[in-house]
């Protein structure tokens, strides 16, 4: 069956967001003070081109951007390989340890945290393990090899059908992660093989006890910290199991060599900013628990100075030889030794580009020569506590008497109207006659475009005399309370109403992209997602007429295990009441477990305050937040939100964000 989503994900369908990195866990930039001109050059540039490829996400913003800088420390510092989140497994391979093919009958003892090597001499050969858990828990299977597609099933004793599958979820391109709860007493098989039947080669399995240790900042804690401030830097620290646990809260100055720091508090969960002096570059916390697994959250001493900058707007299109003059214009409350760096944006061969700097423009402006091509520039500016801002300008070059469409908004809402404005810089102004390629979307008349349908469209200004002489710019028309490009759910709900997941709500133009989203509504966009199949059995839920426009997705949902209705024995669908949080990514976690095994193979997390174990959505939530779907309130609590509407916002955010893995 063909859908939405299926056709975005290629093979298989996987319904994903935001990953099993935790954001309380991610590094952050981190710059030497002692660094040099040259040194914080290359640094600048590479951040740069990073953060003008950002994707806006959700109200998590905090946690994507911390995760960006992730890429940007690795880069900077050598990290230890014993710096990770995994205890080091030992390697004590059996005296068999070398396999080829062997029997359940003959299956290899597994201990935890220790390698074991697989080496496939005949295709289709595969080998047994067994383990038997002394306490029952999460335990995480992996794979670790080179150019090998390998493939995991797990069984339990008394059993033919495999419990669990997977196949490349784990680190690195091919290799398996089966992450899966054992009950104590009760002894496990896993077949470990090749994916190919043809294929032949080794690799090393290792098994792990996962705790679900996760760890978040609370309260008022803050990623950057001023020094000598009554901020508490505190961590709420969530783990299945906290026997051993070990916290360890780290202090890195600016004259530490190692990257290991100074150890300054231990068994705590806080720590006082007001012990931090100017000296200190960095503070982060690492929470150890009993079986090796580690989480750690990362503070920057990174006082606020208000840092602001914008260049004032040149002539965006001009005459071959031209010189232009950018000025710059920079707010700070502190504005000592500022630094003003000057970038050339160069395109390679491949469609990607860097900046190169260029030499002596240090100041807030910058004189150059236009000359037969379109240039781009940034200016970048940092203060001596190394906050940063970016600045991009443009100029295209066009020659003399040329027609170029300047000064408009990019986004209109259904229904409003705005005036675009072209001109060719000639004493006589030509006229001029404009064109919409989707007049579905938008109609143009004498440069007054008004937008009649969702979606994009390009508005052209042509020369009458000498139609090669024309410019266009693209516009895009959304729901008249959805037209900010800046709002997390923007490209989102564009997304929805192009494939037919919505069609607005609440009036001519309209979204309503806070109200709160029903029941049936939510069961709608997803059976819309998968093209509106025809359901084969009917429903009897006592508050679902058969003639409702929703009777359909409904009795969908229901012979597809997605919903069983309320849990009060009244037999009720729930119509008209809000969808929860919990209730929407249970209802997407059904819907796509159907599909595939490998998309309820996750990392069960203890990663929220509100959500309990034993609870019903506990497994969709750990998927959601495993798979990128969410990252939960962004709050400072630590909580995921349950029992919170989720409102129609929320909704298609994680259906489109489900479609991007």
């Amino acid at each position: 069956m063909k859908n939405i989503i299926t056709r975005s994900l290629a093979c298989v369908l996987s319904f994903a967001l935001v990953g099993s990195v935790l954001p309380a866990g991610v590094n952050a930039e981190e710059t030497e003070i002692e660094e040099t001109d040259e040194q914080w050059l290359e640094d600048a540039e590479e951040d740069v081109v990073a953060q003008s490829e950002q994707i806006s996400e959700e109200e998590e913003t905090n946690e994507q951007w911390l995760e960006e800088q992730e890429a940007v420390i690795a880069q900077s510092e050598q990290i230890p390989e014993e710096e990770t989140d995994k205890p080091a497994a030992v390697f004590n391979p059996t005296e068999d340890n070398i396999q080829a093919s062997n029997t359940i009958a003959t299956a290899i003892e597994l201990k935890l945290n220790e390698h074991q090597t697989v080496n496939i001499e005949n295709g289709g050969d595969y080998t047994w393990f067994r383990f038997t858990p002394n306490e029952t828990g999460y335990y995480s299977f992996e794979s670790n090899g080179y150019q090998t597609n390998t493939y995991v099933e797990l069984f339990s004793s008394g059993s033919d059908a495999a419990l669990a599958e997977d196949d490349n979820t784990g680190d690195g391109e091919y290799n398996f992660c089966l992450n899966h709860k054992l009950e104590s007493g009760r002894t496990y098989y896993y077949r470990a093989h090749l994916y190919s039947s043809q294929k032949t080669g080794s690799f090393t399995v290792t098994l792990y006890r996962d705790s679900m240790l996760t760890v978040v900042p609370v309260g008022k804690t803050e990623f950057f910290v001023t020094p000598k401030s009554d901020v508490k830097l505190q961590v709420k620290i969530l783990c299945e199991d906290k026997a051993g646990m070990k916290i360890e809260w780290h202090r890195r100055t600016t004259v530490t060599s190692s990257w290991s720091g100074e150890i300054v508090a231990t068994n705590t969960d806080t720590y006082l900013a007001d012990n931090i002096d100017k000296e200190t570059h960095h503070v982060w916390v690492d929470v150890t628990d009993r079986f090796g697994n580690k989480e750690t959250v990362n503070f920057f001493m990174h006082p606020d100075t208000g840092l602001s900058a914008y260049v004032d707007e040149p002539i965006r299109y001009t005459n071959p030889g031209y010189t232009q003059t950018f000025r710059a214009h920079i707010s700070a409350n502190d504005k000592t030794d500022l630094k003003m760096y000057w970038f050339k944006k160069v395109y390679d061969n491949y469609g990607g580009f860097y900046l190169a700097s260029i030499d002596g423009a240090n100041t807030d402006t910058l004189t150059t020569e236009v000359l037969n091509n379109s240039q781009e520039y940034c200016l970048i500016v940092r203060d001596r506590y190394y906050n940063q801002v970016n600045v991009f300008v443009e100029v295209r070059v066009k020659q003399k008497g040329s027609l170029f469409i300047y000064d408009h908004k990019p986004v209109i809402g259904l229904g409003e109207s705005i005036d675009l404005y072209a001109t060719d810089f000639a004493a006589v102004q030509t006229p001029k006659r404009w064109v919409s390629s989707d007049p579905s979307v938008a109609v143009v008349n004498d440069g007054k475009v008004t937008g009649i349908g969702i979606g994009t469209t390009s508005i052209f200004a042509a020369d009458p005399a000498n139609p090669t002489n024309f410019d266009g710019t693209n516009l895009t028309v959304s729901f008249t309370d959805t037209a900010d490009p800046s709002a997390y759910y923007f490209d989102a709900v564009m997304w929805a109403y192009e494939n037919g997941v919505t069609v607005g709500h609440g009036g001519y133009g309209k979204f309503s992209p806070n109200v709160n989203c029903t029941r049936e509504q939510i069961v709608t966009f997803l059976w819309r997602c998968m093209e509106q199949p025809e359901p084969v059995t009917s429903v009897r839920f006592t508050d679902v007429a058969q003639d409702a426009w929703y009777y359909k997705p409904i009795a969908w949902a229901y012979e597809n295990g997605i919903t069983t209705g309320l849990n009060d024995g009244t037999g009720r669908f729930g119509i008209g009441q809000p969808c929860t949080r919990e209730q929407c990514v249970t209802f997407m976690y059904r819907l796509f477990s159907l599909f595939d095994k490998e998309f309820t193979n996750i990392r069960r997390h203890k990663m929220f305050t509100d959500v309990a174990q034993d609870k019903y959505y506990f497994e969709a939530i750990s998927w959601a937040y495993d798979k990128e779907i969410t990252t939960g309130l962004n709050n400072g609590t630590g909580k995921f939100g349950v029992g919170q509407a989720c409102t129609r916002a929320m909704i298609v955010t994680f259906l489109h964000r489900s479609t991007k893995i």
